[in-house]
């Protein structure tokens, strides 16, 4: 993608899974696209090269693609030029282009796609195929493509159309057959970004809307599946590849620099972040994943393989006397509840910090100059901004100021020169009829990034009166959500105001840090009160750049999705979250865990680390919640009479006795009956579940009923709802000790022998979880499940097994 660059971190809510939209063909079609046999797993990705601007020669490319014999293409249409690179990253080839080339694709018989676009001397936007010596086999103007967004198949090119929410194709022969889908249910300035696998299957970013679109051929508009990733950022960036086995790999770029990988049917493979200003990334030969930067202008090469060992956080140093005092707490409530029940997890945040103490921040200050700033609005802005100056402490921090329109300039740099910056801000005056957003969120963040003072807080004051217009490519709103991630990745502190009626409320809500921090001005004498609120808000700085992690611990808690209080961001088991600074009255997150263990333990692991007032980093770990878990224990059927079959012949069919009445609570007929036995093999002589001391099974193994200590067992469905949990009682010692389960549900039922008796361990050719079909039962409705145990052949009989742990007892089906 052209123009753009990614960067970002937004409070973003979703789940992450393969959401399936629309009809039923739309989900079949798409699982048809996964592997018949699990593809090797991918277990992470690691930076394998980086290839120096120096080798490919470009000035500024801003967009990378695979070629079909496996070269890597840029492209930098400013230079006229794309050039191939080899798997040793150098130049194999060159060629020709328009100077307005935005995107390209490289074309499976050797041509490019051009996606085009330029507002003179004539407005046009333009996709056409290009031959190697640079001359277009064709070209057709299409008023809705921007130039970006530009993607091979065979037998056809696709294109980008956010002004319609479209995806659209020409025909590679001459262009004139040509297509578009347009699916329900995408954002504004959709799709950021597209590409095609080999198969033919169609990926599409939504960056403002958190998602990726996925289309099996023929493409039907409704027929599609759509992935809901929950990230600090937008999707922005898609390439499709295949890795080593020929298994396809889809990579997404997100605006914060996050790369996520996935399986075509939407399974994530790997995760990892890229260093830099990352702008396009392509898949190559075997998997590798290429990243191009749009600063240096060089290519990362990623490679599947073990990422490496993050390298450990220093201690914190001694607190100092202008250092603040964290206070904070993590609770569970309640503290005692029965397994597979659900707990409020609170923790709460706050601070004293001693007089005097404050964290500095560097203070950008945006302000509007396009002409619909006239008729005493610029008058109004530049009056607010002088007072919010007036009570700024420059002794902690510093100002500057930033104008723009059509375009973006530093009126005056950060500075804590009183005189110089009121003078800046009396200079400003209305020019351009445009609004770019996003060239005012880069110029102020990246003059955060180059001037700013690395123990202060960036802060951004973005002033507006109007929608975005600029820039076309992509689709203005997009790309200043981009500009506004990427400075969020920065760590910067994000404010926004919206002047007079003609506002897009939602999008500037989006952009500030959070939606507190957007603050909407009828007129402009509301200003002076709205940059008073945002003065206090700075001058209350202590402590900032937070990132509060909770860790669920494994095996005994689990997150509910969609609980959290702020949304948190969800890394595998770890919950985040990230303020960019701790406003006055403390910070409370909450969320609702699913207890899965038993007994008792604490809740889990949470730590902060953050910026403290002295301008140190340190962190803070809450103390941990208790929280005991009960294992409900059901009763087991009434006492049965012992069953007359032969419990030492394999396969012999035990003689069930009459079933009892069918429990009230079932309806006629609807009754259905199980017996669970467990049998104890003699030891040294092993049995047909148990190899004898001499390894095999034999005429010579045999079960044995005796006397043996009590077992439990759990019946569940297939999902792994409980339907019965109980004890195998041996109420005769030559009987096997058994347990009547009467159930009014239907099989299937999944029964799992939850504890074995002590001294004793399973037999390997007893599985200790059975599959009960309604076949199984038959149509008596009644069954009979033995279990065997062994304790070995003369060795030492192992030690009586702990409580039944996570491992043994049944799956909690989610709240």
């Amino acid at each position: 993608m052209p123009i753009l660059s990614p960067r970002p971190v937004l409070g973003r809510a979703a789940a992450r899974r393969l959401v399936p939209l629309a009809s039923c063909a739309a989900v079949l079609a798409l699982l048809a696209l996964a592997p018949d046999a699990p593809a090797a797993p991918l277990p992470g990705y690691r930076l394998e090269a980086t290839w120096p601007a120096a080798a490919h020669g470009l000035p500024a490319p801003n967009s990378i693609t695979t070629g079909p014999g496996g070269q890597i293409w840029l492209l930098d249409g400013p230079a006229k030029e794309a050039v191939a690179l080899g798997p040793d990253g150098q130049a194999i080839e060159r060629r020709i282009v328009p100077l307005d080339s935005m995107d390209f694709a490289a074309e499976p018989g050797g041509d490019l796609y051009l996606g085009r676009w330029a507002p003179s001397p004539r407005l046009h936007s333009t996709v056409g195929r290009y031959l190697a010596d640079g001359s277009p086999a064709w070209e057709r103007e299409d008023p809705g493509a921007t130039g970006t967004g530009v993607a091979a198949a065979a037998g056809r090119v696709w294109y980008s159309d956010p002004e319609r929410g479209a995806m659209k194709w020409f025909g590679r022969a001459d262009g004139r057959v040509a297509g578009e889908v347009v699916p329900r249910g995408a954002e504004t300035g959709f799709p950021a970004d597209l590409d095609v696998a080999p198969d033919g299957t169609l990926f599409a970013t939504d960056l403002i809307g958190d998602a990726v679109f996925a289309w099996p051929p023929p493409y039907l508009p409704n027929d599609f599946a759509r992935w809901t990733m929950l990230e600090g950022s937008g999707p922005f960036r898609i390439g499709v590849g295949a890795q080593a086995d020929g298994e396809l790999l889809v990579a997404v770029l997100f605006s914060d620099g996050l790369v996520r990988v996935h399986r075509p049917d939407g399974r994530l493979e790997a995760r990892f972040t890229v260093p830099g200003e990352p702008i396009d990334l392509c898949v190559g030969p075997e998997g590798r994943i290429y990243v191009l930067d749009e600063e240096t202008h060089a290519v990362r090469v990623y490679a599947p393989g073990e990422p490496p060992t993050p390298t450990p956080l220093p201690p914190d140093p001694p607190l100092a006397r202008s250092s603040c005092q964290v206070q904070g707490s993590r609770s569970v409530d309640p503290g005692s509840l029965d397994r597979c029940g659900t707990a409020l997890v609170t923790l709460r945040l706050d601070a004293v910090c001693p007089p005097g103490a404050a964290s500095g921040a560097d203070v950008a200050l945006i302000i509007d100059t396009s002409k619909s700033m006239r008729n005493g609005k610029l008058e109004g802005a530049v009056k607010a901004a002088k007072r919010f100056m007036d009570g700024l402490d420059f002794r902690y921090h510093r100002a500057g100021v930033v104008a723009f329109s059509t375009t973006a300039r530093v009126a005056h740099p950060l500075s804590a020169d009183r005189a110089s910056l009121d003078a800046a801000l009396d200079g400003l005056t209305t020019e351009g009829s445009a609004t770019n957003i996003y060239a005012a969120l880069r110029q102020a963040s990246d003059h955060l990034r180059d001037a700013g003072r690395p123990d202060a807080l960036p802060v951004i004051i973005l002033l507006t009166d109007g929608d975005p217009t600029r820039p076309i490519a992509p689709e203005p709103s997009t790309a200043a959500l981009v500009a506004a991630e990427r400075a969020r990745a920065r760590r910067t502190y994000l404010v926004t105001v919206g002047l007079g009626n003609f506002i897009d409320s939602l999008l500037l809500e989006s952009i500030a840090s959070t939606p507190s921090d957007f603050y909407y001005a009828p007129d402009v004498v509301d200003l002076d009160k709205i940059y008073r609120t945002i003065l206090d808000v700075v001058a209350a700085l202590n402590l900032t750049d937070l990132v509060l992690e909770d860790s669920p611990r494994a095996g005994f808690a689990r997150y509910v999705p969609g609980s959290g209080a702020p949304p948190p961001l969800e890394l595998g088991g770890l919950l985040q979250w990230t303020r960019p600074a701790l406003p006055t009255g403390g910070l409370t997150y909450t969320y609702r865990a699913q207890i899965v263990g038993a007994g008792a333990n604490t809740i889990g692991e949470a730590h902060l680390r953050y910026l403290d007032a002295d301008g140190t980093r340190r962190s803070f770990r809450f103390s941990g919640a208790p929280v005991e878990a009960r294992v409900p224990t059901a009763t087991a059927g009434p006492p049965q009479p012992t069953p007359t079959g032969d419990p030492l012949g394999p396969t012999a069919e035990p003689s069930l006795p009459p079933p009892p009445p069918t429990p009230a609570s079932c309806p006629a007929g609807r009754g259905w009956q199980l017996e669970i036995q467990g049998f104890a093999d003699l030891v040294g002589a092993g049995g047909y579940d148990c190899p004898g001391c001499n390894g095999q099974w034999d005429a010579g193994d045999a079960l044995a009923a005796r006397s043996v200590p009590p077992a439990s067992a759990v019946v569940t469905t297939d999902d792994g709802r409980v339907l019965w949990v109980g004890q195998l009682r041996q109420d005769n010692p030559q009987a096997p000790p058994s347990a009547r389960v009467h159930l009014c549900e239907p099989p299937p039922y999944r029964v799992r022998l939850a504890e074995i008796p002590a001294g004793y361990v399973a037999c390997p050719n007893s599985p200790i979880e059975r599959r009960v079909t309604v076949q199984k039962l038959g149509l008596d409705r009644s069954g009979v499940l033995r279990f065997t145990f062994w304790g070995g052949c003369g060795i030492e009989v192992p030690t009586p097994l702990p409580p039944p742990t996570p491992a043994t007892l049944p799956a909690c089906p989610l709240p």
